[in-house]
Formats: structure tokens, C-alpha cells, sequence
């Protein structure tokens, strides 16, 4: 009870400290109070959100500064994730990106074209040194936007620590965000930990919505739950903002059995090589049953998340006595507006009836794990897993009615760190030797089914990395691309003139697109992919001529299909 007290003080002592820092920001944009649709460490597909989301009022184009003097180390271009992003190293020792820009300040804009043409890509990635563009504090270096990944119109923001590349929160340096709102708590999950444990008498999982006011909250419609056997905890949380109806992300977690500090999060900083860890930090079975993210106090044997703390016990729960157990969940935001919610546990002392464990495979996390059956190798590394594993593994013929068997691997709710790989036999009763290029395989979800894509080899397997079990098979794509161009005559030269730009939306709805190669006058041009929206566009530059131009767009998608379109275009 002591040496987890001490480990609690702590973790909040190093967390107060921290927040202390005398490194100073101004905000990235110009307004005298921030507003945000996004936290970090906020529970995200996969990963933890690694900055801060500033809202821009639902538009683009807002001015975006330097947050303090130092030089632009590093510029991206992409059609996805962070889109146009600038990287920015000062000399306090952290970096600042920001990210999912609309467009760049002219000279750094001309500088990203010229190396975009040299590389004949749309997509760079680029570093400088600190004689390139050097920095003040509050220059102005880029027009926000909703470029890349991004779901709307916004700025992510993110402190770095410039050595380790490790996140921070960006919030710990006092940047203008009103917040005197408590955190909200919705839900409890109890989870048995296996087929000998049970919740009020079942073994299956165990939700309660909470009620409350305040800074209290309680179960909605019971308080003393009955536990037999090994369970763990978890709740379903989300920070509130003064003046946003946004759901973030909360900072700080402590579970507390009696006196004991079973489980606590921290969101202070973490390292990129942990964010996957984000499906050990949450209930993942319940996650995948209930759409729901619940932070859970069990930790995984391969979970090496830093910014989680457990008892000895790995955050499970085994009641050992009679005596009634009172649990405390201490939620808390960056601004340390705290709510808690608290119930009691009892030993169950009935006996259950136990289902036997019948799971055909057990694969251990620490060792390579290997199966192989008729047409179907799933290849597993070490440390691939959280934890040991048992699952189920089946053949779904169909009566040859696929390309290949179904072959159902445990189920959706297990997932790794680290990928593996799943290789299947391509039968050539299946699949014509003609169409082998075009062969891909998929995974369901839900009742559809989805592109992964693989590597075929020279014996007639087809090889995938993954991070999923689920249903695999096998499909083929010999369909083209699609190239939209409505504005652009087929016979007859498209006048120009008054247009600034052209835009064509190019499509592949099996495999997706690969790659894009457009020329003008056999010279290739920069063409902007907005992947989301399946938009290419080219703004005029010097390379479209007087008179009559050839515009040409070759597309191919993941599956080597391939479309290409002929325009003229007089200017």
C-alpha cells in the first residue's frame, strides 16, 4: 500500500513539475483565446493524437505564425496524414509542426515546387538546414487549411522534443485555452479476465452508465457489484471545454481500489514507437463489439506504454476476502478540473459453472509463432502480440464460390504491435495465370470486404503484413481507374484562357490508386492530390505554352490497372 502511494505522489509531483516549465510559446495563430477540437494523447484509430487540434472557424485560410525564433528543418507534401505540413526547430530545445496547411508562404512555397518538380512528385519530403528559412518568433509561414487527412478545416499543432523526437502536450505551456469545465464520465466496463471469472454471476461484460454532478458521479442504478475471479476496470471518459461541445481527450487517470493505486495515465508526453500501444491502453474487445474507447486498468505482459502506471498486480482484480471494496476513478484535464466516480466491489462467493477454454491455438508473445494448413501460412514474430493469445481458426469453402477459401482467424478483436504476415496459395482453378497480377487479398468488415493488397511470390503465394485477425480471402481487380474531366473536351481543343488551373477527379473503387503520372507537352507537371476527395489539380504555371497544349494523365491503381486520358487545351 505504501510503494504504491509513492508511486502515485510521484507521478503527480514529476507531472506538476513539468507543467512548470519556463519554455514559452506564442499561439500559432492570431487570436487571443484557442479553441480546440482536438487534445493530445486523445484516443484516436490506432494511434494517440499526437498534438493539439486548433479550430480555424470552419474555413481556410487563416495566417499561421511561428510559435518561437528558430528555422523551417523540415517541409512534407502528402496526400494523406499531415498533408502540407512545416516543421519548425527552435533553439529552446523543441520543435514545432504544424500541419494539414493549405498552402505555404510564397517563398517557401516556391522553394517545396522547385524540388516537387526535380523529384517529379506531388508528394516530398523534405529537410533544410537552419540557413534555408530561418525564423522569428510570430513570422508568418503558412495559410491553414484541411489538406491531407484532415476531417475538416483546422490546425494540428505539436511540441516536439527536438533531441528525442518524443510529443509533448502542447498544453503544459500555457497556451490561451479556456478551461474551468470538469471532465464528463459515461460509462464503467467490468471485463473478466477469462472463462473463471465472472461479474454479478456472468461471464461476459459487465456496462453501467454513471450519474452525477460535479465533480461526483456514481453508477446510475446500482453501487455494490459482486466480482469472482480475476476482472479489470474501465470507463468510457472525455474532456469538456468552455465554449466547444467537443469530446476531448482527457489528461490524467487514477484508479484506486481502497488505497491502492491499481491503474494511472498520464498524458505529459510519449514517443511515436508507442502510439500503437493505444489497443492495450483501451478495452479493444469491448471497443470492437461497442464502437466505445474505455481506458482499462489491466495492463498486457508486452505493454511498455510510458505514460501508464500499474500495481503489482498488472491493474487485475482478484478479490481475496468478504470485506466490501470501495474504487475510485480520479479523472483530471490538463488543467487539473477534476471529476470522480465511485462504487464498491464484493467477493462473490457463489460457485459458477466454468465453460471449459476451447480454443485450438495458444500462442505465447515472446516467441516466433508459426501456422501453416493446406493453402494458408500465418507467420507471427516475437513481441508481435500484447499478450498470450487464443483464438480459433476455420476454413469457409463456399463451395468454390471465391476466388480462394475464406479463412477466419480468431476474430476482430485481437490485434498486435508489430505486423505479421499471412500468406495464402493462389489456386489456378481459381484465377487465371492471366490475371495473377491483378490478385489482391481482403478482409472483411462488417458485411463488406476491403482491399489489403500483397506480395505475390515466385511459388504462388500471395504474402500480406498485417496487424488484425479476422476473415482473409482472395479477389481479383481488373477494373480501371476512372479519370473525370467534364470541363476538358474529348475532340476538340478546351479553351483556357480565363481558367486559372484545370481539375480532374481520378477514381479506383476496388484497389485504390497507386499512382498518377500527368504531363503537359511530354513534360511533366505538379498536379495537387487531394486524396479525399480524389482531386488533382494543376494551377498555371510557366510550363503551359500560347497556343495549343497536350495535357496527358496516366493513372494505375493497386492492382497495375491502368487508365490515361489525351486533352488539348489552348491557352
Amino acid at each position: 500500500m505504501r510503494k504504491c502511494f509513492f508511486v502515485f505522489l510521484f507521478f503527480a509531483i514529476s507531472c506538476h513539475s513539468f507543467a512548470q516549465s519556463d519554455v514559452s510559446f506564442v499561439p500559432p495563430l492570431d487570436a487571443q483565446q484557442l479553441f480546440l477540437s482536438g487534445t493530445f494523447a486523445e484516443l484516436r484509430s490506432n494511434h494517440f493524437h499526437s498534438g493539439i487540434d486548433i479550430k480555424t472557424g470552419g474555413v481556410i485560410g487563416k495566417k499561421v505564425y511561428s510559435a518561437a525564433d528558430g528555422y523551417i528543418s523540415r517541409i512534407g507534401v502528402s496526400p494523406w496524414g499531415y498533408g502540407k505540413a512545416i516543421y519548425i526547430t527552435h533553439y529552446n530545445g523543441y520543435t514545432t509542426v504544424y500541419a494539414h496547411l493549405d498552402r505555404f508562404r510564397d517563398d517557401i512555397a516556391a522553394y517545396v515546387k522547385t524540388q516537387q518538380y526535380k523529384q517529379k512528385s506531388f508528394k516530398v519530403d523534405l529537410y533544410l538546414d537552419s540557413s534555408t528559412f530561418p525564423v522569428k518568433e510570430k513570422d508568418f509561414i503558412a495559410v491553414s487549411g484541411n489538406s491531407g487527412g484532415s476531417g475538416g478545416p483546422h490546425l494540428h499543432f505539436e511540441i516536439r522534443e527536438t533531441e528525442s523526437q518524443r510529443v509533448v502536450n502542447p498544453l503544459l505551456f500555457k497556451f490561451p485555452v479556456k478551461d474551468y469545465t470538469r471532465p464528463k464520465i459515461n460509462k464503467l466496463v467490468i471485463e473478466p479476465l477469462n472463462n473463471t471469472a465472472f461479474v454479478n454471476g456472468k461471464n461476459k461484460t459487465f456496462t453501467k452508465s454513471t450519474a452525477g454532478w460535479g465533480e461526483v458521479y456514481r453508477l446510475a442504478d446500482s453501487d455494490t457489484i459482486k466480482l469472482s475471479g480475476p476482472v479489470f476496470f474501465a470507463i468510457n471518459t472525455y474532456d469538456a471545454m468552455n465554449d466547444v461541445t467537443n469530446k476531448n481527450g482527457i489528461f490524467a487517470i487514477d484508479c484506486i481500489l481502497d488505497e491502492d493505486t491499481v491503474f494511472s495515465f498520464n498524458a505529459a508526453k510519449f514517443s511515436f514507437d508507442e502510439t500503437r500501444y493505444i489497443n492495450s491502453v483501451i478495452d479493444y474487445n469491448y471497443y470492437c463489439e461497442a464502437k466505445s474507447r474505455c481506458y482499462r486498468t489491466a495492463k498486457d505482459i508486452n505493454n511498455k506504454l510510458s505514460m501508464t502506471n500499474y500495481n503489482s498486480n498488472r491493474g487485475i482484480v482478484e478479490l481475496l476476502d468478504n470485506d466490501i471494496h470501495k474504487v475510485r476513478f480520479i479523472v483530471k484535464d490538463t488543467y487539473l478540473n477534476t471529476s470522480i466516480l465511485t462504487f464498491h466491489v464484493v467477493k462473490d462467493n457463489k460457485n459458477h459453472n466454468v465453460t471449459p477454454d476451447d480454443k485450438m491455438f495458444h500462442f505465447s508473445y515472446d516467441v516466433d509463432n508459426e501456422l501453416m494448413i493446406d493453402g494458408f501460412k500465418l507467420k507471427v514474430p516475437k513481441n508481435s502480440f500484447f499478450d498470450n493469445v487464443a483464438f480459433d481458426f476455420s476454413v469457409d469453402d463456399k463451395k468454390n464460390k471465391y476466388m480462394s477459401p475464406i479463412y477466419v482467424l480468431g476474430d476482430k478483436s485481437i490485434t498486435s504491435f508489430l505486423p505479421f504476415s499471412i500468406s495464402i496459395k493462389i489456386d489456378s482453378s481459381r484465377i487465371s495465370q492471366n490475371f495473377i497480377q491483378n490478385v489482391f487479398i481482403e478482409k472483411q468488415s462488417g458485411t463488406s470486404w476491403n482491399y489489403c493488397g500483397g506480395k505475390i511470390d515466385g511459388e504462388g503465394w500471395i504474402t500480406l503484413k498485417t496487424r488484425d485477425f479476422g476473415s482473409y480471402r482472395l479477389s481479383v481487380d481488373t477494373i480501371k481507374p476512372q479519370i473525370l474531366c467534364a470541363s476538358l473536351n474529348q475532340y476538340a481543343p478546351t479553351i483556357v484562357t480565363e481558367n486559372k488551373m484545370i481539375k480532374v477527379i481520378i477514381k479506383d473503387n476496388l484497389s485504390g490508386i497507386k499512382s498518377y503520372y500527368p504531363t503537359l507537352n511530354n513534360e511533366w507537371i505538379l498536379m495537387d492530390y487531394d486524396a479525399k476527395n480524389n482531386l488533382l489539380v494543376y494551377s498555371f504555371d510557366d510550363k503551359i505554352l500560347r497556343g495549343i497544349n497536350v495535357f496527358k494523365l496516366k493513372v494505375i491503381d493497386n492492382c497495375n490497372n491502368t487508365c490515361e486520358i489525351v486533352r488539348e487545351l489552348k491557352f
